[in-house]
């Protein structure tokens, strides 16, 4: 399972998330990549995605938005989710309990019908004057906290290890060509179909000296116990 973390951030507090995200996906057992997404070449050769922008006038970035746009037919297929960075929990109170209630629904209302959203979330990130204009940094003061970073790192993490269960348990995506079932076995169940032994005789084992032509000399042995070299490969189709 190969798994796409983009992003696409203004001053940096978007790719420090992405980051996070994805190594926590790795030690999850994840093939991850993080990536720019003003940057990526390749998003089919991905099985799913996690995609976060930066929030500006309650919006995704230019080039986040973009890259759901134009490659929504290969998004649509996959399991896909998505994150938000912007300042709802700088905001003075009552604001952060409205914030996390009605902006999420707002900020991927346009991405909606383009991609099927497994789930969304929104965070806080880093707050500084210097990167607003002069009318944010008013906002700022009448509306928020202050500056600083806002980042739920306990949150996150949380959010990052529930789409980790869920992809570890996902089936793996077949090789282009389409995979055969027969890969999976070793060299004995590739012989002669003629040389197959029916149903009722896989009692008889060669590791005990070899087959009996006398059942009743073998009253003693014990039964049920499974042929060694067929339950091989019925365990390796894994996520």
């Amino acid at each position: 399972m190969k798994v796409l973390v983009g992003y696409a951030t203004a001053h940096g507090s978007t790719r420090q998330i992405a980051e996070h995200l994805g190594a926590r996906l790795s030690r999850h057992g994840l093939a991850t990549e993080v990536a720019d997404l003003g940057h990526v070449v390749a998003p089919e050769a991905f099985d799913a995605f996690v995609l976060g922008s930066a929030v500006h006038g309650q919006r995704w970035l230019p080039e986040a938005r973009a890259f759901v746009t134009e490659h929504a037919p290969e998004l649509a297929a996959k399991p896909v989710w998505l994150f938000s960075v912007g300042m709802p929990d700088a905001l003075r109170f009552p604001l952060p309990a409205l914030a996390h209630v009605f902006q999420p629904p707002a900020l991927v209302a346009e991405l909606a019908d383009r991609v099927s959203i497994r789930d969304h979330l929104v965070v806080s990130g880093v707050i500084r004057a210097e990167h607003l204009p002069l009318v944010g940094r008013l906002a700022m003061l009448v509306l928020t906290r202050g500056g600083g970073d806002y980042r739920d790192w306990g949150r996150i993490d949380a959010w990052t290890d529930g789409i980790a269960r869920v992809l570890t348990t996902l089936p793996a995506v077949p090789p282009a060509g389409g995979g055969s079932a027969r890969s999976h076995h070793g060299p004995a169940d590739q012989g002669s179909p003629g040389r197959r032994r029916p149903a009722g005789a896989t009692g008889r084992s060669t590791a005990r000296g070899g087959p009996s032509s006398t059942p009743g000399r073998r009253e003693g042995r014990p039964r049920g116990r499974p042929e060694g070299g067929e339950e091989g490969g019925q365990g390796a189709s894994g996520p």
